[in-house]
């Protein structure tokens, strides 16, 4: 999978960056954000199986990056030459192909597309570069309030700030669920994310993981950690025996004896009777065998 982004990647330059050029370094975002976006949709276009259209792995990672007081605008001054190698970074090229992406949804993937190849600059009524240098010149991205008020006609107050994690939230409140944002009790995630038990779909599995790994770490030795572990252990559980039960259904056995001892060893006892009816079944059984 590396191999290929990285040959996809390499072979957008030849557009986004030596074709079209940008005219000084600091737009570097623009070409590495451009290749970076095109990479996976070159990828998710040669290989569709490995679903990468949605680019949302490079969303989160650049959300922990740019919430952070120190970060910087996407767009950097440069003046002298040692400063040019600093432009290379995370910044430009994941918060490049998030914006891109933003971007192509805005104006319609028809448009964006006709857009690339004339060069145009408005879309949909809407001033380009009015909504890009909002995002471009300026470092971090929003966090948006939806309120409900306290009236007859059931309208709401929509506000926004600029987030930026917050490293002293879990001094002043350690009921706080994210130490480094300040925004959202425990409950809250952790009643959203109850439904995982029923997700067999990657992408919402790696988004929570990364949460839950904050959160782990920050119970990690308390007296609370265990009951948090008992709760995820109930979604994990959910997932692993359903891609147990397909794995044998199906016949997708390279490695049998790992996934039958992974799952007599983890598993309830449900799960364990039908391992051991699909063993006394199968050929697998012979395998094991031999691998004594």
């Amino acid at each position: 999978m590396e191999l290929t982004m990285v040959v996809v990647h390499e072979i957008c330059h030849q557009w986004f960056g030596d074709l079209v050029t940008p005219v000084w370094w600091e737009d570097v975002w623009l070409k590495e954000g451009f290749a970076h976006f095109f990479e996976y949709i070159g990828t998710e276009f040669l290989v569709p199986k490995w679903n990468m259209e949605k680019l949302t792995d490079v969303l989160h990672e650049v959300m922990l990056l740019d919430g952070l007081a120190n970060s910087h605008p996407i767009s950097q001054e440069v003046f002298e030459a040692t400063d040019i190698d600093r432009v290379f970074d995370w910044i430009a090229y994941k918060k490049g192909a998030a914006l891109i992406r933003m971007l192509a949804n805005v104006m319609g993937q028809p448009l964006f597309q006709r857009g690339l190849n004339a060069m145009r600059r408005e879309g949909k009524d809407i001033d380009i570069t009015e909504v890009m240098d909002r995002w471009t010149l300026q470092m971090g991205y929003p966090v948006v309030t939806i309120s409900k008020n306290d009236s007859l006609d059931n309208s709401v107050t929509i506000s926004q700030e600029q987030f930026v994690y917050d490293t002293d939230a879990k001094i002043r409140n350690p009921e706080l669920f994210n130490k480094r944002a300040g925004y959202l009790t425990q409950n809250i995630p952790l009643q959203i994310i109850s439904y995982l038990s029923q997700e067999s779909e990657f992408l919402p599995w790696h988004a929570a993981s990364r949460a839950l790994y904050q959160l782990d770490k920050l119970l990690d030795r308390t007296k609370d950690h265990s009951l948090f572990s008992d709760y995820t252990k109930v979604s994990q559980d959910g997932l692993a025996k359903r891609f147990l039960r397909w794995l044998l259904h199906a016949g997708r056995l390279s490695e049998p004896h790992i996934v039958y001892c992974t799952g007599v060893s983890l598993m309830d006892e449900d799960v364990w009777e039908f391992i051991w009816m699909k063993f006394h079944s199968s050929t697998v059984n012979i395998y094991l065998l031999n691998k004594l």
